[in-house]
């Protein structure tokens, strides 16, 4: 395993080396770091973040969150078949209920799970994707564990009207159709409104291994439907005042075969709803001084239910119902060489499940984080929060965290970064109050995070960044359901475990003649998630590595892009994303792994220009050589397959 890693690392360290890219028309290194709450560049920051602008989203021919985020540094998505799968994240060899994924401020995590299936997510009308990672607990509460997804729409559109439709085709009888209107009026109100429509019978072709052989087999039941409506609103109330409204609809329905076993695929049924609705009131003092203010509505709808056992005793028919609505209030603020941010919120949330009893859930947080401009060769980073939960024994919990960043060399950006804290993730609404198996007697998670690295860029030609990190996450409480008896499941706090590794990522940007850019990306991680304890006398899990965790992980893209003389061809590009993940174990007793996997996809790019109007077109080959993989066992993936799609934009 280790040799193969090491002779992929090797060939595409010298392609990367002679092309290696990061385009400044499509990836700023200098970027603005947000996080939601800290504000500064990749250079000066405390700990590792990725940046994806909408130029580098576009680019990368995904539709879903999951797909954008399988090309991330350092993470891991959780594939439970293809399209109409479900979809978890994990970052740096954590679990997903371990990674904060926040949308314009608001945290997405699901109070039923501490988790959001990322296939219900698109992308079309986000500006930018940051991933931090590392304990962000002192940012952002329960959940960011590991570190955090920040999704952040766009709010600043062209004069317009700006009209864009695009349709596509793909294997397995997918069609997508996309609609959208953008502009302002009254050079005060920005407005853009698109809707989303994808169906396929996703009856797609895959290999499995029988005792006859290598059998071409058809996934069953695997159709679905996914729709989504969009609208953003922003009013500028005067030079310093804006409020904007946002409402994010999806419905999605889909078939769960389930596991490949060599029967027949299940015949079960999964219906998903979810809205996401805010105001977000603006408020400008000064140029050292502002008022950020978000009131949210959250609402999401889960129904899973199999026709063929309706009238049966054992009749499969569940739903979950959870309403949550979420006030913050940011106000941020200058002084003497510093930045800081302070500011409150209440978040309410109630479950509705005939799985679960009616569950309710007040969190109430006190937070405090800020920024220091260089000292000498030092800027610092400290954090403090405190959050109220009213449904769990330990109600009060503190959390903080410190980062420091040295820059030692005031001509080069060579700049060295740290930061350590704690965290903790509270008890879900499944782990207290699933009906005769929750425990209302769980403790939060505790963890103890420490992040380390280097990162150095030279911006002259080559555009080089490169940056390796270390990090480490100890967890003590840790949630797990183990047996009573043999027989039943059941929440306890007991286990501890060490997370541990590192990654390494570069990037550099270069020119060929006039005309011509290479973008060329590679990144390893090489991490392990051990349980550290022990549960009971010759526990065969201690000091094994988690279930469905690679330990290593490498990704490598070459992107070319050709941008021509000729009015009537904007720009052509061909991009190449290769991914390989080492085998992971299947059972804690790490006696059977699913095999390691490497896979290629191509995507072909060419935009055209009529006067105002703008055609592209996109073509899109995935599993370009046509591997046999799963990344979950029994859920296998799809043979070589295709998509096209046509856009056109006035």
């Amino acid at each position: 395993m280790k040799s193969k890693i090491s002779e992929i690392l090797i060939f595409l360290g010298i392609v990367n080396l002679a092309s290696y890219s990061q385009l400044s028309d499509t990836v700023t290194i200098d970027e603005i770091v947000v996080s939601g709450k800290l504000k500064t560049v990749k250079l000066y920051a405390p700990n590792k973040v990725q940046i994806f602008n909408s130029d580098l989203i576009s680019s990368l021919n995904s539709v879903r969150l999951s797909d954008l985020l399988k090309h991330a540094d350092g993470i891991f998505i959780k594939d439970y078949g293809y399209s109409s799968g479900l979809k978890t994240i994990s970052l740096n060899s954590s679990q997903s209920e371990h990674v904060g994924l926040i949308f314009n401020g608001i945290k997405l995590n699901n109070p039923q799970n501490g988790q959001f299936d990322l296939s219900l997510l698109g992308i079309d009308n986000l500006e930018s994707i940051e991933v931090s990672s590392g304990g962000s607990s002192a940012l952002y509460g329960s959940e960011s564990v590991a570190g955090l997804i920040y999704l952040k729409t766009q709010s600043n559109f062209d004069k317009g009207p700006v009209f864009s439709f695009s349709a596509g085709l793909a294997s397995f009888g997918m069609r997508k159709f996309r609609g959208s209107i953008s502009g302002n009026l009254l050079k005060s109100l920005n407005y853009s409104i698109s809707v989303y429509d994808e169906t396929s019978e996703n009856n797609y072709s895959y290999f499995i291994n029988t005792f006859g052989g290598r059998v071409l087999k058809e996934r069953k039941n695997s159709d679905y439907k996914f729709r989504n409506l969009f609208s953003t609103l922003k009013l500028d109330l005067n030079e310093f005042s804006s409020v904007t409204f946002l409402n994010n609809h999806t419905v999605s329905y889909r078939g769960v075969p389930g596991p490949e076993l060599g029967y027949e695929a299940s015949s079960a049924r999964q219906d998903d709803k979810i809205l996401n609705s805010s105001v977000n009131f603006n408020h400008l003092f000064s140029s050292k001084s502002s008022l950020n203010t978000v009131f949210s509505y959250q609402y999401s709808y889960l129904k899973y239910y199999d026709p063929a056992s309706f009238g049966n005793a054992n009749e499969l028919n569940s739903f979950f119902k959870v309403n949550t609505y979420d006030l913050t209030s940011n106000l941020s603020f200058g002084l003497k060489g510093f930045e800081f941010q302070s500011g409150l919120s209440a978040r309410y949330s109630y479950l509705n499940s005939n799985q679960t009893e009616n569950a309710r859930l007040l969190n109430l947080s006190l937070f405090f984080t800020g920024s220091s401009k260089q000292i000498h060769i030092f800027r610092f980073y400290p954090s403090l929060r405190y959050d109220y939960y009213s449904h769990i024994n330990t109600r009060n919990v503190f959390t903080g965290k410190f980062g420091i960043n040295v820059k030692p060399f005031s001509e080069t950006d060579l700049s060295f970064k740290t930061s350590f804290g704690n965290n903790f993730r509270a008890p879900t609404f499944n782990e207290i109050f699933w009906k005769e198996l929750g425990n209302k007697n769980l403790q939060p998670e505790k963890s103890i995070s420490f992040d380390g690295g280097i990162y150095f860029r030279i911006l002259e030609k080559w555009n080089l960044e490169t940056e390796l990190s270390y990090s480490l996450i100890h967890t003590k409480d840790r949630i797990v359901w183990r047996p009573e008896n043999g027989l039943v499941w059941r929440p306890v706090n007991i286990s501890r475990v060490r997370t541990e590794g590192i990654l390494f990522s570069a990037a550099c940007a270069i020119r060929i003649w006039e005309s011509f850019k290479l973008r060329a990306t590679i990144s390893y991680s090489d991490f392990s998630s051990i349980k550290i304890s022990s549960d009971f006398p010759g526990d065969p899990s201690y000091m094994k590595q988690m279930i469905y965790l690679p330990e290593e992980m490498l990704k490598s893209s070459l992107m070319i892009k050709y941008l021509p003389v000729s009015k009537l061809i904007n720009s052509l590009s061909l991009n190449i994303f290769f991914r390989y993940n080492s085998d992971r174990f299947v059972d804690v007793e790490n006696k059977t792994r699913v095999p390691a996997f490497d896979v290629t996809d191509a995507y072909l790019h060419s935009d055209m220009k009529f006067s105002k109007l703008i055609v592209g077109l996109r073509l899109g080959i995935n599993n370009l050589f046509d591997e046999e993989y799963e990344v979950i066992a029994a859920y296998p993936q799809p043979v070589r397959n295709y998509n096209f799609e046509f856009i056109l934009k006035y």
